[in-house]
Parts: structure tokens; sequence; C-alpha cells
């Protein structure tokens, strides 16, 4: 199809060259061509069914028409007639010819569409040039999108019928992106391959360099969240339109799907998703469970995404599901409980931290558990905000133990509590003490890739100020 006597273009006049044998694009009517804007990075080794449905999905999605978008892709664009005859003459493209042609040409389409496909295991992240060509729309600020098959986006939908295949869907797609490494890319002439990355990183010239490159450490990051996106977007979009129909998803499965838009930073959606259910449950008459797990999931989302501006909605939202437990005779939730708390805490209202603990200490007395670190820590930081610091650091140092025998001590929920626990000591003039808690709550932040955390924030500025009293 792209050279040789069946080709399309084969016994044509290259109209850049004036060679015999051009390019696909070139071989059709002018109709069916226009300038591109958009780059298909891709790999060989897909089908012409795969790029194509995934192509006709994204403008589908994109409310792009087919007609009028015109795509770059290298099998089709570039004459591989002179490509094969190159090679034969053993004349390979220099690598400086290509990095330039490649960069010209996502500087002026302005938009890289990526294919990772099949989505359990991307063929063409493990190909070097197509690393290099999300590399440059990074580096120019290109536009980079990410796109699927319509198998692959077909099979994700219909995961979330059952609340188990759901949750499995998305952890598998999201552990294949999570951990993700481009250094491990391969190409056809080891040369390329040294000469990317150098681009990448000038200063990695062995692969342990590679592995510990922060250059190449960011990419991973950047290339995997645009998958991640796309995850989040097809749940999305699916899970509406059975919100829309009536359907309400099994109970587990709202839950996991607000923690996915969230974690792609996606609030308004899982807003919408949540609002939506509401609507439903109410119109047809849910069930309390279901009627429960909507509102925690709204008043989790208020509290964590919204860094204390929608606190107030989110207590109310917690109130009323508590009041549905005392309706059903149901202890509350310590994990309700320790939220409620945090909010209290955030505005101030000591009196309130109390009264909540003292109703934690009940449930954990009847069903013979163990306080939870997070409530014996904002109870803490309560007794810090009235200036009572040996009983702040009394349970902060509960919380500590707490955490550690869940071994929970390299989470970023302990690393909070190291914070507050500094915040404590630099507040009682111990800055040496603080410093050290605070190195330690740092390190445990970033080892935890949580630096997006609302305790990292309050832990930057801690850092400086115990800094420059040391100074």
């Amino acid at each position: 199809m792209l050279f040789g006597h069946l080709a399309r273009g084969f016994g044509m006049t290259c109209p850049r060259d004036g060679l015999p044998g051009c390019s696909y694009v070139d071989s059709l009517d002018c109709q069916h061509t226009g300038p591109a804007t958009v780059m298909l990075s891709w790999f060989w080794q897909y089908t012409a069914r795969t790029v194509v449905t995934a192509l006709a999905r994204w403008c589908e999605r994109e409310g792009r028409d087919t007609y009028q978008t015109f795509v770059w892709q290298c099998a089709l664009c570039n004459n591989q007639f002179r490509i094969q005859e190159n090679m034969a003459q053993g004349v390979p493209e220099p690598f400086d010819v290509f990095r330039e042609v490649f960069e010209m040409r996502v500087r002026t389409t302005g938009h890289v569409l990526a294919l990772p496909s099949p989505s359990d295991k991307p063929i063409c992240i493990d190909r070097i040039w197509c690393v290099f060509e999300l590399w440059a729309a990074l580096t120019h600020g290109v536009k980079v999108d990410v796109v699927f098959p319509e198998v692959d986006e077909l099979d994700l939908s219909a995961a979330f019928l059952d609340t188990g295949s759901s949750v499995e869907a998305m952890k598998k797609l999201w552990t294949v992106f999570k951990h993700l490494k481009i250094q491990d890319a391969k190409a056809t002439v080891e040369a390329d391959r040294a000469n990317i990355f150098s681009l990448i990183d000038p200063e990695a010239n062995t692969q342990d360099d590679l592995e510990q490159s922060p250059h190449i450490a960011a990419l991973n990051l950047l290339v995997a969240q645009k998958p991640q996106v796309w995850c989040a977007d097809v749940v999305r979009t699916h899970v509406k339109s059975h919100l829309d129909s009536g359907y309400i998803p099994l109970l587990g499965v709202l839950r996991k799907i607000t923690d996915l838009l969230t974690l792609v930073g996606d609030y308004a959606g899982a807003d919408t998703i949540l609002r939506r259910a509401l609507h439903v449950l109410e119109v047809n008459g849910g069930d309390n469970e279901h009627v429960i797990e909507v509102l925690s999931c709204m008043a989790d989302m208020y509290l964590w995404g919204y860094m204390g501006s929608r606190d107030a909605e989110a207590l109310e939202l917690y109130s009323k599901v508590k009041d549905i437990h005392d309706i059903q005779g149901d202890a509350p939730p310590l994990t309700l409980l320790t939220n409620m708390c945090i909010i209290s805490q955030r505005q101030g209202h000591h009196a309130d931290v109390v009264q909540l603990f003292s109703l934690a200490e009940i449930v954990c007395r009847n069903a013979g558990k163990r306080m939870n670190g997070g409530m014996l820590h904002f109870v803490g930081r309560s007794y810090h905000d009235k200036g009572l610091y040996s009983k702040a650091m009394e349970f902060f140092l509960q919380a500590d133990a707490s955490f550690r025998a869940r071994g929970l001590e390299f989470t970023p929920a302990h690393a909070w509590l190291l914070g507050s626990m500094g915040a404590l000591l630099h507040d009682q003039g111990r800055h040496d003490e603080a410093c050290k808690n605070i190195l330690q709550a740092r390190a445990c932040f970033e080892a935890s890739a949580a630096t997006g955390h609302p305790g990292y924030t309050e832990l930057v500025k801690l850092h400086a100020d115990t800094a420059l009293i040391l100074s």
C-alpha cells in the first residue's frame, strides 16, 4: 500500500523531487488532503483499523468534522519509496535530518495526538521515536492529546457494569501509566536512542543516569498524565450517559469514579456526576446506602479538593450523612467523624472538635477498635490553636503511635502529622527539633509524590520560616 508495485503511489511522479514513486498522501485527490493541523504519534505494528477507529472516536469526542480534519502520519506522508531506496543502498537518514523534520512537523501542526495502544501495554511508548515526538511537543509547548482505539474504549466502558471489574479496569490502566518508564524505550538504531536521550538530558550518559534523571522523571509524569485524563474522561462520559437514562451504578462504583476524576483534577466533572446521581436517587427513591455514598463523595471532594473554601458545604453534607446513620440506629463511621473534626478544627470550633472526639471514643470502645491517627492528629491541632501546647503534643504522640501501629508511617497522612508536630515545636521555640520533624515530613511527602497535598503546602512555608530563624 505504501511502497512497491502494489502501492497507490507506484508509477506516479513525486511532486516534491520529480522522481518516480510518491507518498500515499501525494497520490490522493486534492479534495482529500489539506494542511495538517494534528500530528499522529503511532507505531508501525498498529493495524489500519486501530488507527482509523481511534481517529474517528477522537473526532467524535472533540466535535470535529472528519472531512475537515487533516492528520499528518509519517507512514502516509513520508515518501516510503525514497526511504526504502536509501535503506537498500545502506544510506540511512542522518539523525540530525530526522530530528529537524520531526521538530518542524511538531511545531507547524501545533498539536500531537498520541495513540498508546493496546491500553494495557502501549507499544508506542516502548519506541524511542514516539518518545521523541512527545518530548518535542512538550518542549515546544505544543498541545498533546491521547486517544485509544474503539475496542479499548468500549472495554473500559463495559467494565463499569459491575463494581469489581470497574475497579480492576481502572487499577489496571492507572498502574500501566503510573509506572511508565520512557528510559526503557527501544530503537532500531541504537545511536538514535542515545541521541534522543541526550537531547532530553545531556548529563545522562548511562542507563543508571537515565533512571536517576529528573528530566526523564518529569517527562514520564507528563506522558503518564495524558492517558490517565483520557481514562477519566471515558469513565465520566459513560457514567453520565447511564445516569441520564436513570441507571444508578452498583454501590462502590461512584466512589471509585469520584476518586479517579479528582486524581486528574476534574472536580467539576465529579461534582456534575454526583449531583446527577443524587437527583436520580431522589426521583427513583434510592436506598440510604447509595445516598450515603453520594453525599460522602461530594463532601470528601469539597474537603480535600478546595483547600478549605468549601468546608461549610462539606460539613453540611457530612451532617446529613450522620443524621441518616442516627435515624438507622447505626454508629457513625470513624472516617466521617474524623473529616467533620478536620473541618471544625480549620474553622476554629474547638468545642465541636472535643465533642466529635468524645463521640469517636464511644464508637471505638463499642466496636473494640483503636482510635485512628487522623482524629488524634486534628484534635491535637485544635489544642495547638488554643495555645495548649502540652495537650496538643500528647495527642500528636498518640496519633504517631497509631500510624506506626498500622504501618502507615510513610504515608502523606503521617507526613502531615510530622509537619504539625514541627509547627508546634516551632511555636515553642524548639527550632532544631522542629527542623528535624519538618525535614522528615517533607521527605515523606516527596517520596509519596504527594506534593499537592494541603499538608505539603503548609510544610513548605513552615520550613522557610524555621530555616530563616536558624540561619
